[in-house]
């Protein structure tokens, strides 16, 4: 079996959480389980690769293959010229942690990003997939959200072709919303405690912009009034 986490945050428990996953995985299903981690966060010097305890001269130990996608910011000409989907993955994400603060910077790359993904000769599920992931993790401003769809549609007229329909276009915008509100009540748990309903329905009206601006300030908040305000 093939245990693949994906960890966005710098977890101070988190090799013990994995060796945890691990064990219960082996066990429940009794058959050998090979553990990788794909590290997203923008902490270039938090890499965990093992898990220890000892009690008594009893040691338990989980060594994990791990890679941090920050490495391949100096890669990104390797990275575009890759057939593998997985590379406009990476691209996606390094581009939303340069372009944190810098919108138009975002604009330019979701663009470019979608026309390369239009030009991988995809499946149209799998164009879908990952147009949705794109939208989600490059979200825009709504003004910039309009330009960028209307850049999208001048491509695909020019290139006499569709592979998002407005319907999808408008339901992958809510979901990429509903989203962007559960990352940013689970990461408010995680660092003041469970939410008051209250503050989930403020979050949950809020817009795109808000949200996004909400989860760059969580970053160094001290207070849950500090994000909120």
């Amino acid at each position: 079996m093939i245990h693949t986490e994906i960890q966005g945050d710098r977890e101070v428990d988190f090799p013990r959480r994995l060796y945890t996953y691990h064990s219960r995985l082996t066990d429940r299903d009794n058959r050998p389980v090979a553990t990788f981690v794909v590290l997203t966060d923008d902490h270039l010097n938090w890499r965990p690769v093992r898990y220890e305890h000892a009690l008594w001269g009893c040691r338990a130990t989980l060594e994990f293959p791990s890679i941090k996608l920050l490495d391949y910011r100096d890669r990104t000409a390797e990275l575009e010229t890759s057939p593998n989907p997985f590379a406009l993955v990476v691209l996606a994400h390094l581009a939303a942690t340069a372009t944190r603060r810098d919108p138009a910077a975002r604009l330019e790359h979701k663009i470019g990003l979608t026309r390369r993904l239009y030009r991988l000769g995809l499946e149209r599920d799998d164009i879908l997939s990952l147009y949705a992931f794109i939208d989600w993790v490059l979200a825009l401003p709504d003004a910039l959200e309009e330009d960028y769809h209307r850049c999208i549609q001048a491509i695909e007229e020019a290139e006499h072709m569709q592979y998002v329909t407005t319907a999808e276009r408008i339901g992958i915008q809510k979901g990429r919303k509903e989203g962007e509100a559960a990352m940013l009540l689970r990461q408010i748990a995680r660092k003041f405690g469970p939410p008051t309903e209250t503050v989930r329905e403020r979050i949950e009206r809020a817009d795109s912009e808000t949200l996004l601006e909400w989860s760059d300030r969580i970053l160094t908040a001290q207070t849950l009034d500090e994000v909120l305000h």
